[in-house]
């Protein structure tokens, strides 16, 4: 019998699961305090999470615009076939890639440069004629980022 990739998350799981979203670099330490478990048993179930990819990377949430990017979104429509090897050029970075059902069928975020290096790209993924339509968004503020607010709110009331 297979060995199903799907498993149920325990309570325990979700809580760290939770705090980790929160601040991944937080030290064991800090996350037993958080939610109550010793540090030993915080550091089993983080290596368990690790193992069966519930969890992935540690990362920081970056604010584009500090290293002189902008954060767009591209929704793309395909005809058919999948969206393989996205070409960036080096002068993007792509952030998020998404399979979707609904109206699109790829939704990708990424940070570039500048709006014409943002548009070369969406062309690019146009012309190479495995999909029928790509609509470009450029994002002004970010109000909250892989589960993390943004500590900067006031820009969006200038924005507003």
């Amino acid at each position: 019998m297979a060995k199903s990739s799907f498993r149920k998350i325990k309570e325990d799981e979700k809580k760290i699961m939770t705090e980790l979203q929160k601040n991944s670099n937080e030290s064991l330490d800090v996350l037993a305090k958080r939610v109550g478990f010793s540090r030993q048993k915080i550091w089993r179930i983080v290596n368990r999470l690790e193992a069966a990819h519930s969890i992935w990377g540690n990362t920081a949430i970056l604010d584009e615009s500090e290293l002189g990017f902008k954060h767009f979104t591209a929704l793309i429509k395909r005809p058919g076939e999948k969206l393989e090897n996205v070409y960036t050029g080096g002068m993007l970075s792509i952030e998020s890639s998404y399979y979707v059902q609904g109206e699109y069928d790829w939704v990708i975020t990424f940070a570039a440069k500048d709006i014409f290096i943002a548009k070369r790209f969406c062309r690019e993924i146009e012309d190479s004629g495995l999909h029928t339509q790509v609509t470009l968004l450029e994002t002004l503020h970010v109000s909250q980022k892989q589960y993390v607010k943004n500590p900067d709110a006031k820009k969006l009331k200038e924005l507003l």
